[in-house]
């Protein structure tokens, strides 16, 4: 007698292949998702590099980490985000050329603070204190060299808390990128790892 049809086990099994091969290829798209935004995030942290570098030619130092270096008075003194911050307000100013106009859709201000003036004449003249944010909507982190011994507070794009310092090594204390700057992205989970775990940043570990 010919068989016609699947019996129910057939169909199970069917079924569950289908699953499982439903379920790898949601874990490769959101692999690649997270590939995707590491690369875009390198991407940013390498176009501030040369921003820097770019900065640093006429005035023969890298901007500062805290906003008291530029005029603090000017500033809502919620001292949030501050590295980043200042770092923005300084590569974007127009008293030097060619100034860094950033992606718009880099800019955010997540602690949602503002400056009374424009004490850089910066070309982004709208009173909000902006950060560049990395592929998953959070601040990147910015410390100059002269601030590596201090703590800053960053606030991610959920409102949360980081605290946040210079990275050093375990053993010896030392400061990669001890003589420039540090910038480095919390990466997919938003915590801050200084620098380690699925952190992105600027400067190579041994």
């Amino acid at each position: 007698m010919n068989r016609q049809g699947f019996t129910l086990v057939e169909l199970m099994i069917v079924l569950a292949i289908v699953a499982i091969l439903l379920g790898l290829g949601s874990l490769v798209a959101l692999t690649a998702l997270e590939m995707s935004k590491d690369s875009d995030t390198q991407g940013r942290i390498a176009q501030i590099e040369q921003a820097l570098e770019a900065y640093k030619l006429p005035f023969s130092e890298y901007p500062p980490s805290a906003l008291d270096d530029i005029g603090g008075d000017r500033f809502a003194p919620n001292e949030e985000n501050e590295g980043i911050e200042a770092l923005v307000i300084c590569l974007t100013s127009q008293q030097y050329s060619p100034y860094w106009s950033p992606d718009p859709g880099w800019l955010i201000n997540t602690d949602g603070d503002s400056v009374r003036d424009n004490p850089t004449d910066s070309y982004i003249n709208s009173g909000e204190l902006f950060e560049v944010s990395d592929a998953w909507g959070n601040p990147i982190v910015y410390i100059h060299n002269s601030d590596y011994d201090y703590d800053f507070v960053y606030i991610t794009s959920e409102d949360q808390e980081r605290e946040v310092s210079a990275a050093s090594d375990e053993k010896t204390g030392s400061f990669p990128n001890r003589r420039t700057f540090q910038i480095w992205s919390f990466g997919g989970d938003a915590e801050n790892d200084g620098g380690a775990v699925d952190d992105i940043k600027n400067w190579t570990t041994d």
